[in-house]
Formats: C-alpha cells, sequence, structure tokens
C-alpha cells in the first residue's frame, strides 16, 4: 500500500519552471522526507529509482532552494540507507544530477 502511495507522489511530483512552482517543489520535498522517515527502508526498495530520479532532477533545479532542498533530502539517514542499499542504480541516477550542479556552480 505505502508502495503504490510513494509511486502515485511522485509521479505528481511538481516541475517548476516559475518562483512559484519553485517554492512547491521546496515544500513537496520536505513533506516527501517526512514522509520517508515515517516508514521502515525496507518498504522503499522498488520506489528508489523513480525517487533518486526526482532527487536528480531537482539537485539540477536552476532554483537554488529547490537544489538545496534536493540536498538536504538526499543527507537524510533514511535516504542514504536506501541509497547504500541500492547502490548501482541510486549513485548512477544522482551522479548526474551531481555533476550537472557541479559543473554549473563552478562556471
Amino acid at each position: 500500500m505505502f508502495l503504490m502511495t510513494l509511486q502515485s507522489l511522485l509521479s505528481w511530483w511538481p516541475s517548476a519552471s516559475n518562483d512559484r512552482e519553485a517554492v512547491i517543489e521546496q515544500l513537496f520535498l520536505g513533506e516527501l522526507q517526512q514522509l520517508l522517515d515515517a516508514v521502515p527502508v525496507s518498504s522503499l526498495g522498488k520506489a528508489a529509482g523513480p525517487l533518486f530520479e526526482c532527487i536528480a532532477r531537482a539537485i539540477e533545479h536552476s532554483d537554488p532552494g529547490v537544489s538545496r532542498a534536493a540536498l538536504l533530502t538526499l543527507q537524510s539517514p533514511r535516504i542514504l540507507k536506501l541509497a547504500l542499499n541500492h547502490a548501482d542504480p541510486a549513485f548512477g541516477i544522482l551522479y548526474g544530477g551531481l555533476t550537472a550542479r557541479s559543473e554549473e556552480a563552478a562556471t
């Protein structure tokens, strides 16, 4: 049941293109982190790929607040544990977002 709810939430992930939607995406990340903190990491397995794809997109976001919120979500102990449990897909997905952000910061 939780997995279906999470997958549904991820399908509604906001795609921010203006300031208002960027604020909504930041709030969404905060709510998602609270939700993920309330469930066992073992129940997140099948949602790991889509979850990390959404976090990677948020890291790449042009709004610094959204990127910061995504990085804070990524630093959550449960998300880190999930990333370690699913290291190959998680790091492959997140690497793109993190490198895109670091290249943008370097210029």
